[in-house]
């Protein structure tokens, strides 16, 4: 929350610092980058000098986006889709429409279709400029992504009503071969209507080939497909491969016409070719025919291409039919996020995680064993850091994305789960360390000490920047301390939570000068007490202390240990004044006492303790919390987005 304050106070001062006509020429530039918006290179200029000016537009990276997907880098293209949509509020040359359009088409370009669909939905919401094209997009992601039927069933009636076209009956089509269900009609006679209205042939046999339901249908549905002619390679394998993956077949005149369709169709390129090689009865089979007996022993290339761009999302190497490379680009940007090199036994030989060309990480593994020899980490092209193993075994399994460690007493163990990378270290098969990243971006947000097996420490790098904001201490595995706000400098955090007996303390050093200044203690019987140090001594003087009903009091706290109560709970509404979420502490009468109008600050190293105050159309400067004019006197405590005025005239 603190965190939260200091970047709303600092964009409120960058806003106001910047002059109106720093913004009107970041807006010129950005409305160059519009009209240049089909040549890259001068719109990334554009975009650039722009930034010098004003980069809170979404207009910036809405056109970046633009430039990913000309050039087809698709990189940084998350990242830019996040800022956009953070600044969306900002655009004053694109709508939501365009945002949520382009988040959605970029997503679905990078294949993360069930983050692309709530976006497409959104963009189909907009009366006035949804098109054709919209509807269409939004169900080709919705069938990749699986998406429920109850979220494409409105939509599809909503396209078909709005816009009655084939297209929308292929895909009232597919909806019925997936649900079972026949709200638009039969299957058979939606087929019928897209043949008559000269649809594609290919897409009709992909259509087709889901009324294919046992050995003899698919007889006669191979016989006829065979004599087509305008059958991509892309849709011809889809339609053999999904045909063989359905259906139990023994017929070997069958067999050997679907295999020679897809090796017609180039399938035997196709990384799902491994399948048929390992799935009985068809290895077997393949094995002894004559025609089919080489694919086990393929040297080349086979690859996944799902939108049959040139840019395949996995290339798997193979060498006498050991595969010997395996490659994965998911987001298509030409910069292989994962590689798995074998040696030619097969066996692992080295694993790559890549950031891009100049920053990966490499394990390399003994070809004998497969223990992991050593792990390296390459930034900008220069060697890093690199780890001498002492123990471990990895085994490599074509259905697992990274490596699986199957030892359990080793000195080391890194775990990728969903894009989460889990490192654990171990001495004497007892966890010492374990640090995540739970996005898997490479930074560990996430480090804990365990001492003989319990947690007893943990450091949370929240901001990524390699500075915990976050200590928590454990006792016997219980959280009983959490500490916040480190200074390297100083080496000690200024905001911490002790827990105990069922209470809660919390203090905070806002002025830095290591003495927490205020204290907030919630009791079991739910009253909270919170103690100030207003003169910053390092004693407590004042406690304002808050019951269960709502009601409070101010205690002016003595020396001996003794408290008075510095108003009466009957005065205190009246003297203690609310406003702006400030709580002003005084003996004096609230209606008549002089306080500022506004208070702004600027001094983050102090959370807030210097600015300027406006009192009477002046304004006027303070410094280490104490605000003064000739009226008042107040010394300025912050506790979150809570302050604290003391009047030190009282």
């Amino acid at each position: 929350m603190r965190k939260k304050i200091l970047i709303a106070v600092l964009m409120c001062r960058f806003l106001s610092a910047m002059s109106a006509s720093d913004i009107e020429i970041a807006k010129t530039y950005l409305k160059r980058a519009i009209i240049n918006r089909d040549n890259p290179q001068i719109s990334s200029f554009m975009i650039d000098k722009a930034g010098e000016y004003a980069a809170f537009f979404p207009e910036c990276e809405f056109l970046l986006l633009e430039n990913c997907r000309k050039t087809g880098n698709f990189g940084n293209a998350e990242k830019l889709v996040a800022d956009m949509l953070i600044k969306r509020d900002k655009a004053f040359l694109i709508d939501d429409y365009d945002i949520d359009l382009l988040s959605a088409q970029i997503y679905y370009y990078l294949h993360s279709y069930k983050e692309a669909l709530p976006f497409y939905k959104s963009v189909i919401s907009h009366p006035g400029k949804r098109t054709f094209d919209n509807y269409l997009e939004y169900l080709s992601c919705a069938f990749l992504a699986d998406a429920p039927a109850a979220q494409m069933l409105p939509v599809l009636r909503e396209a078909s009503s709005l816009f009655p076209n084939r297209e929308i009956v292929f895909y009232q089509t597919l909806y019925s071969f997936k649900t079972g269900t026949t709200p638009f009609g039969e299957p058979i006679q939606l087929i019928r209507q897209l043949e008559n209205n000269d649809y594609s042939v290919q897409e009709v046999q992909y259509l087709k080939s889901f009324l294919v339901k046992n050995e003899e249908e698919l007889g006669i549905f191979i016989d006829d497909f065979m004599q087509i002619q305008d059958i991509s390679p892309k849709w011809g394998r889809d339609i053999v491969y999904e045909l063989l993956r359905r259906l139990t077949i023994t017929d070997e005149r069958i067999l050997d016409n679907c295999l020679s369709l897809w090796e017609k169709y180039d399938g035997n390129n196709d990384v799902r070719t491994f399948r048929f090689l390992a799935y009985s009865p068809l290895a077997d089979w393949i094995k002894s025919n004559e025609k089919f007996a080489w694919w086990a022993d393929y040297t080349g290339k086979r690859t996944v291409d799902t939108d049959n761009n040139g840019r395949p999302e996995l290339v798997v190497e193979v060498k006498n039919g050991i595969v010997i490379n395996r490659s994965e680009d998911k987001n298509q940007d030409g910069i292989s996020e994962t590689e798995f090199d074998f040696y030619d036994n097969g066996k692992i030989d080295k694993i790559y995680i890549r950031e891009d060309n100049e920053n990966f990480w490499c394990y390399d593994f003994n070809q004998y064993d497969g223990s992991l020899l050593t792990v390296e980490n390459v930034r900008a092209g220069k060697l890093a850091e690199k780890n001498v193993m002492r123990r471990g075994a990895f085994v490599f399994n074509e259905s697992m994305p990274y490596p699986v460690l199957q030892d359990l007493l080793v000195d080391f163990r890194e775990e990728y789960r969903d894009g989460e990378v889990l490192r654990s270290k171990f001495s004497e098969g007892k966890i010492v360390m374990q640090e995540k990243d739970s996005d898997g971006d490479g930074f560990f947000e996430y480090c804990a000490l365990f001492n003989n097996g319990v947690i007893s420490e943990a450091f949370i790098d929240m901001d990524k920047d390699g500075v915990p904001e976050l200590h928590e201490i454990y006792d016997n595995g219980k959280l009983v301390q959490c500490e916040s706000g480190y200074s390297n400098t100083a080496g000690v955090y200024y905001y911490k939570e002790m827990f105990a007996n069922n209470t809660i303390e919390k203090y905070w050093d806002n002025n830095r000068d290591l003495k927490y200044e205020i204290l907030e203690k919630t009791l079991p019987s739910g009253v909270v007490q919170m103690y100030f140090d207003s003169d910053n001594d390092g004693v407590y003087n004042y406690m304002h202390e808050k019951n269960k009903d709502g009601t409070y009091d101010v205690y002016e706290l003595n020396s001996d240990g003794t408290k008075k109560r510095r108003i009466a709970a009957a005065a205190a509404k009246q003297r203690t004044v609310k406003m702006k979420n400030w709580t002003v502490v005084s003996s004096r009468n609230a209606d008549l006492l002089p306080i500022p109008d506004e208070i702004n600050f600027f001094d983050t190293q102090t959370e807030g303790m210097s600015g300027f105050f406006l009192y009477k159309n002046r304004n006027f400067y303070f410094s280490d919390g104490l605000l003064e004019s000739p009226d008042f006197s107040f010394r300025l405590l912050r506790n979150g987005e809570r302050l604290f005025l003391f009047d030190c005239g009282a």
